[in-house]
């Protein structure tokens, strides 16, 4: 379903799920009952989950709302990249764009370790086991970050892992608090 609706009236809705790294569950209307029936524990936990992705577009969309992704030193030579303005709603847009999924098997490089993960070719957002357990903050975070993924501006920091958790957190959080 993605994000529906402007403003207050947004709604953001996981399009698919993966269990045990079976096939993708398409979460319409017959989907969700199925699940709700066989996992009600799971169910919650993702609706859980939809509530807050859809607070972090709500957040991000807010009228005047920006943030700074900070500059980072990736060879370790102060050969640094400069900070980055990036424009709420443009993270908020992102996150409306993309296919948004659930999986309990990792899909992310990093394994099990990360919350969630983005694609950014195929604008996917995949939400892991491991975010169902965090805080509501934590996953509005987690929204955002991946978001900032999906923005042309931080291409560049894709392929540095480590180096860009601190700079995209805190802009996320930056999102989070206009």
């Amino acid at each position: 379903m993605k994000c529906e609706g402007a403003g207050e009236q947004t709604n953001c809705q996981l399009d698919r799920v993966q269990l045990d790294g079976k096939q993708w569950v398409t979460l319409n209307k017959k989907g969700r009952d199925e699940l709700a029936k066989s996992d009600p524990k799971l169910m919650a936990a993702i609706t859980r989950l939809e509530k807050n992705i859809t607070a972090s577009a709500r957040a991000a969309e807010t009228p005047g709302n920006s943030t700074t992704v900070r500059g980072f030193d990736p060879w370790g030579k102060n050969n640094s990249w400069g900070a980055k303005k990036i424009e709420g709603g443009e993270v908020g847009k992102s996150i409306r764009g993309a296919t948004l999924g659930f999986s309990t098997t990792p899909p992310c490089p990093s394994g099990g370790a990360a919350n969630a993960c983005t694609n950014r070719t195929n604008r996917t957002i995949t939400y892991t086991e491991r975010s169902l357990s965090n805080s509501d903050r934590t996953q509005q975070v987690t929204t955002l970050h991946e978001g900032l993924h999906l923005h042309p501006e931080t291409r560049r920091w894709d392929e540095y892992n480590d180096q860009h958790q601190g700079p995209f957190k805190d802009a996320a959080e930056d999102l989070l608090d206009p």
